[in-house]
């Protein structure tokens, strides 16, 4: 007789279970991310070989009618000028393909992790922001030397739940604590791990990165004062309603005089 288990949904079997299909799921984005980068790959390379084998073609053809015909034949010259316009030809087709290669890079999502300390006053930051030229979708991140915050824990954006889109330009971030508390907590900020994503046309791409705040460790809080305004503007709200309040009750203590007269 078959018996079914079941488990509570915040057992420690249940979470076990959870984090062996994360690694299953994890391993297949890996090899699925492999395989259409290498596709990629290949068919630049097959067309860069392309090239090179039309110019050793030509080159060939070109010498063996020079040897064959000889320099005061009419043949050998409109055979050289005929491989001259090849050539010519496959240089300008190697431009093109060249400049639409990095029109294709351009256009690539390109989602880069980062330590953000200045982007607001007293505040670290782990951030991802997408440079590319469009949309990144389903972003997950994975730790080969993890980044741990000023409480000691591992930082989860994009591991525990996947981020799932980031325009050109646009940021996700976490805190990580005040950056000379965070200094103080961690030795070392140095991390490595890789960051996986899809493209607009549903292709996974993984690339490798490191983040690392070390060359902040002893550079100046704020290097720029507009951060420090900032927040010292927001403070007047405060301030002008503590203001208000005083006049109102200067004005209230005046009625009060001016009615005792």
């Amino acid at each position: 007789m078959r018996r079914e288990i079941k488990y509570g949904k915040d057992t420690e079997a249940n979470k076990t279970l959870d984090r062996m299909r994360f690694r299953r799921r994890s391993t297949a984005s890996v090899s699925f991310t492999f395989d259409e980068q290498i596709r990629g790959y290949t068919m630049r390379w097959a067309i860069r070989i392309a090239f090179l084998a039309a110019l050793v073609i030509v080159g060939w053809v070109a010498v063996v009618s020079l040897r064959s015909l000889g320099l005061n034949s009419a043949t050998t010259w409109v055979t050289l000028a005929a491989a001259l316009a090849v050539l010519a030809a496959v240089a300008s087709a190697w431009t093109s393909q060249r400049m639409v290669e990095l029109q294709e890079d351009a256009l690539e999502p390109n989602p880069v992790p980062w330590i953000d300390l200045r982007s607001r006053y007293g505040m670290a930051q782990f951030r991802i922001t997408n440079h590319g030229g469009s949309a990144a979708y389903d972003i997950r991140l994975s730790w080969e030397r993890p980044l741990h915050d000023a409480g000691d824990r591992i930082v989860t954006l994009g591991i525990d739940t996947p981020i799932r889109v980031l325009a050109p330009r646009q940021s996700a971030s976490v805190l990580i604590g005040i950056p000379h508390m965070w200094f103080s907590k961690v030795s070392d900020t140095t991390s490595k791990g890789s960051i996986s994503f899809l493209n607009a046309s549903g292709h996974r791409r993984s690339t490798p990165f490191t983040v690392s705040a070390e060359h902040e460790r002893t550079a100046l809080v704020h290097d720029d004062e507009l951060p420090k305004t900032l927040y010292e503007l927001q403070k007047l709200p405060d301030l002008l309603e503590k203001l208000c309040k005083a006049v109102a009750e200067l004005s209230i203590d005046r009625e009060n005089k001016d009615a005792g007269r």
